[in-house]
C-alpha cells in the first residue's frame, strides 16, 4: 500500500475510535470515574504518566538489539504503515494518536458525564502525548538506527 493509502487507513481507524468511545459513553459516566478523585489513584496515575516513555524506550531497546543491524528504521509519519514488523516506532506513533482520538471522545463526553469523566479524558490525552514523547526519546537515544 501506498503512503496515501495509509494515511487514509490510519485517518479511518482514528475516527472509529473517536465515534465509538464516544458511543460507549453516552450509557452515562463509568463508575470508576469517582475512583479518580481519590489522592491514591491520581498519585499512581501521574507516576504511571512518566514511566510510558521509559517503558517505550525499553522496548525498542529490546527491538533495536534483537532485530538485524543492517536495516535502519525511518522515522514514523502518518503516512507510515502502523503496524511493522521492522519499525517498533510506528507502532507507538499511530498508537499515541489513536489514544488521543479517544481521549479526545472522553473529554467531550465530559459535557454530560461529569468531572471524573472529563479527568479520564485528561489522563487519556496525557497518556497519548507520553507515548510520543517516548517515540521521540527513542529516536533520540537509537539515531544510529535512524535513516538520515
Amino acid at each position: 500500500m501506498s503512503g496515501q493509502s495509509w494515511f487514509k487507513v490510519r485517518i479511518g481507524l482514528m475516527i472509529f475510535c473517536f465515534v465509538g468511545t464516544l458511543i460507549v459513553t453516552l450509557g452515562g459516566p463509568d463508575p470508576s470515574a469517582e475512583m479518580l478523585t481519590e489522592w491514591f489513584f491520581v498519585t499512581l496515575s501521574v507516576l504511571m504518566l512518566f514511566a510510558i516513555p521509559l517503558i517505550v524506550l525499553g522496548f525498542v531497546g529490546i527491538c533495536a538489539v534483537t532485530s538485524k543491524a543492517d536495516v535502519k528504521w525511518d522515522a514514523p509519519s502518518h503516512y507510515s504503515k502502523p503496524f511493522s514488523a521492522v519499525n517498533p516506532l510506528f507502532f507507538f506513533h499511530f498508537g499515541a494518536y489513536f489514544m488521543g482520538a479517544g481521549g479526545l471522545a472522553i473529554l467531550l463526553s465530559s459535557l454530560w458525564n461529569g468531572l471524573g469523566t472529563a479527568l479520564e479524558g485528561i489522563f487519556a490525552l496525557l497518556e497519548s502525548l507520553m507515548l510520543l514523547w517516548g517515540t521521540r526519546l527513542s529516536m533520540r537515544v537509537f539515531k544510529s538506527r535512524m535513516t538520515p
